[in-house]
């Protein structure tokens, strides 16, 4: 299944991810449950590159943050496909 890692396709609208299916191509949007599943059953890895997405939320909360509001963080594993990778990557983010 590895070497069946999505391809990122950037339209307008939310990121989406690609993968072959045959002659037929499946996109990953996000809230996409069903879709991160048929790549995934080990969610220990990162199946879906969600760095852009991730990147308009940090500058969202950067400007909470500057109001000296508290903000909360969390990540479920069918968003990128594995939780802790996602979370530790919008901290990165966060820290630039």
């Amino acid at each position: 299944m590895k070497d069946d890692v999505p391809l990122e396709a950037r339209n307008k609208g939310p990121q989406r991810a690609q993968r072959r299916v045959g002659k037929e191509k499946r996109a990953v949007g996000v809230g996409d449950r069903k879709a991160i599943e048929e790549l995934t059953k080990t969610w220990d890895t990162t199946i879906v590159d969600r760095t852009r997405d991730l990147q308009e939320w940090v500058e969202a909360c950067r400007n909470i943050l500057k109001r000296k509001i508290r903000v909360f963080a969390f990540a479920n594993n069918h968003y990128a496909g594995h939780a802790p990778a996602t979370l530790r990557l919008f901290a990165e983010l966060l820290e630039k």
